[in-house]
C-alpha cells in the first residue's frame, strides 16, 4: 500500500510540475502572420464620391437584399434542406472532431491492465527458466501511464493546425450559403423572365395570328396574294413554336430550383413579376473590409494558418521526442491479482526516443510542408485579387446595364409605333406585307432582348451581393410563407399577358 501511495504521489507532482516547464517553452516553427495584401484605395467602377465616403458596408441579410416573399420562403426552405449545406455541416463537425483528437494530445494516457494465468514453467503468462517442471497460477492488476512531452511545441502545432482546419471548415460551411443563396435568387428571376418571355410569345401570336386573317380576307376580296397570305402564316408559326420551347424551360427551371431547395421536381409558386422586383441597393463598401466579409478567403487564410502550423510539426519530428511511464499494480500467485497473498508493483520512467537516421524522410517531410504553405499562401493571395475582380464586374455592369435597358426599351416603343403605322397603311394599300410582317418580327425580337436585359440587371444585383460576401445566416428563420407558396402549390401561367409584359398593338381590324 505504501509503494502504491508513493507512485501516486509522484504521479500528482509530475502532472503539476511538467505543464508549467513545457508552457513556458516555444513552439517550434514560425508564427503565422497573414500575408500582406494590397488592397485597391477604391473599386473599379466604384463612383468617387461613394468611394471617399465608404465605410464598413453593412451586414444585410438576404431577407433585407431580395424582398419577394416567395423568394424568402425559397430561401429559407434551401438553406434548411439543401444537401450541399447538410453536407458542409457535417464536414464541420468532423473537422471538429479531428480538432478534439488533437487537443487529446496535451494529456497522459492511462489505460487498465488485467490478467489472470495458469502456466507450465512460465510465470504472467511469460516461460521462466526452473530446476524442475512447476505449473502455477498468477494474475496482476495493474494501472499503465504514458505521457509524451511537448517539449518542442508540435502537439501544439497540431493543435493548432486542426482547429484551423476546422474554422475553415465552418467558413466552407458559410461560402456554401453564400453560393446557395445566389444560385436559388437567379434561378428565381429567370424562372420569372421565362415567364414573360412566354406571356409574350402568346401576345404577339394573337397579333401574328391577326395579321393572317387579314391577310386571308384581302386574298378573298382579291387584293391580297397567296404570297401575303404563306408570308403570314410561317410568321405565325415560327412564334407559336416558341410557345412549347418557353413551355418546357419554365418546367426545367422550376425543377432546378425544387433540386435547390431539396424537395421532389414540380411546379414553383411566383410572388412578385420580374419588373415589380425591388432589390435593396447594396453598398460596396471598402476594399479593405472585403477580405473580414468573405467567407471564402476567410477559408483560405484559415487553411494557411493551417499549412503553416505543418511546418511546425515537421520541425518537431526531427527533434527528440521525451516520454514518461508509469506501472502501479499488484501481482500474486494466485488467480485472483487482488487476494491477501498480493505483491504490490510500481515504475516510473522517462523514454527519450531520437531519429538517427531515415534517408532523409522527415527532412523531406519538412520541405513538403513548407512548400504547402507557400501554395496555401498564394491560394489565399489569389482568392483576394479574384474577389476584388469579382466585386469590381458588379459595379461595372450596374450602370451599363441600366443605359442599355433604356436604350432597347425606346427600341421596343419605336417597333411598337411601327407595327401600328405598318398596318394602317396597309389598309389604305400604301404598304406592304412586309412591312407589317417585318416590324411584328423586330417587336418580338426586341421584347425577348429587352427581356433578357432586365434579367440581367437582377442577376448583376445577386452577384453584386455575394461578391461582397453577403448572404448567409447560422440561424435562418422561416418568413410567414404566403398563400401561393406552400410548397407543391401549382402557380400556372396565364393566358392573357401579366401587367409586367410591355403594351404591344392590337392586332389590325381586317377588311377596309
Amino acid at each position: 500500500m505504501c509503494v502504491r501511495l508513493r507512485f501516486g504521489c509522484w504521479l500528482a507532482v509530475v502532472a503539476a510540475v511538467v505543464p508549467v516547464l513545457l508552457s513556458g517553452c516555444r513552439a517550434v516553427g514560425p508564427n503565422y502572420r497573414r500575408p500582406d495584401v494590397q488592397a485597391p484605395a477604391e473599386f473599379r467602377g466604384q463612383p468617387p464620391a461613394a468611394a471617399a465616403t465608404a465605410a464598413q458596408a453593412p451586414e444585410l441579410a438576404w431577407r433585407d437584399v431580395y424582398r419577394d416573399p416567395q423568394l424568402q420562403a425559397l430561401i429559407a426552405e434551401a438553406l434548411a434542406n439543401n444537401y450541399d449545406v447538410r453536407i458542409a455541416i457535417s464536414r464541420v463537425d468532423q473537422a471538429r472532431a479531428v480538432a478534439a483528437q488533437a487537443r487529446a494530445g496535451f494529456f497522459p494516457t492511462l489505460n487498465g491492465e488485467y490478467g489472470g494465468f495458469r502456466g507450465y514453467n512460465a510465470e504472467l503468462g511469460n516461460p521462466v527458466s526452473a530446476n524442475k517442471n512447476v505449473t502455477s497460477n498468477s494474475a496482476i492488476g495493474a494501472l499503465n501511464a504514458a505521457w509524451v512531452l511537448d517539449v518542442w511545441g508540435g502537439i501544439r502545432r497540431q493543435n493548432e493546425a486542426d482547429v484551423a482546419l476546422y474554422l475553415a471548415s465552418d467558413e466552407g460551411r458559410r461560402d456554401v450559403m453564400v453560393i446557395l443563396v445566389g444560385e436559388l435568387a437567379q434561378a428565381y428571376f429567370e424562372l420569372l423572365a421565362l415567364d414573360r418571355d412566354l406571356a409574350i410569345a402568346q401576345q404577339m401570336t394573337v397579333s401574328f395570328r391577326g395579321s393572317l386573317k387579314m391577310f386571308e380576307e384581302q386574298l378573298r376580296g382579291g387584293v391580297a396574294s397567296t404570297l401575303d397570305t404563306s408570308r403570314a402564316a410561317a410568321a405565325l408559326t415560327q412564334v407559336q413554336a416558341d410557345l412549347p420551347k418557353f413551355t418546357r424551360q419554365i418546367a426545367l427551371q422550376e425543377n432546378l430550383i425544387c433540386l435547390l431547395v431539396g424537395r421532389h421536381p414540380g411546379p414553383v409558386a411566383r410572388g412578385q413579376p420580374m419588373l415589380e422586383q425591388k432589390l435593396a441597393d447594396i453598398p460596396a463598401g471598402l476594399p479593405s473590409s472585403l477580405l473580414e466579409r468573405r467567407p471564402d478567403i476567410r477559408q483560405a487564410e484559415q487553411n494557411l494558418r493551417a499549412a503553416n502550423a505543418q511546418i511546425g510539426v515537421a520541425t518537431a519530428n526531427l527533434l527528440p521526442q521525451f516520454s514518461l511511464t508509469g506501472l502501479g499494480g499488484s501481482v500474486n500467485q494466485k488467480l485472483s491479482a487482488f487476494g491477501g497473498d498480493a505483491t504490490g508493483v510500481a515504475s516510473i520512467g522517462g523514454v527519450v526516443t531520437a531519429p538517427l537516421f531515415n534517408g532523409g524522410l522527415l527532412w523531406a517531410k519538412r520541405k513538403q510542408a513548407i512548400a504547402a504553405r507557400n501554395e496555401a499562401r498564394l491560394q489565399y493571395q489569389q482568392k483576394v485579387l479574384t474577389a476584388f475582380k469579382e466585386v469590381a464586374d458588379a459595379l461595372v455592369a450596374k450602370d451599363t446595364y441600366a443605359e442599355q435597358r433604356a436604350f432597347q426599351e425606346q427600341t421596343v416603343k419605336s417597333l411598337e409605333k411601327a407595327v401600328d403605322v405598318a398596318n394602317k397603311r396597309y389598309l389604305v394599300e400604301k404598304a406592304s406585307y412586309f412591312e407589317i410582317i417585318d416590324a411584328q418580327q423586330q417587336l418580338y425580337s426586341a421584347a425577348l432582348s429587352l427581356t433578357q436585359t432586365q434579367l440581367a440587371q437582377l442577376t448583376q444585383v445577386v452577384q453584386f451581393y455575394g461578391a461582397l460576401g453577403g448572404g448567409w445566416e447560422d440561424h435562418p428563420v422561416f418568413p410567414p410563407a404566403p398563400v401561393a407558396a406552400v410548397p407543391g402549390a401549382v402557380m400556372p401561367v396565364p393566358a392573357a399577358a401579366p401587367a409586367d409584359v410591355l403594351p404591344l398593338p392590337p392586332p389590325p381590324v381586317p377588311g377596309k
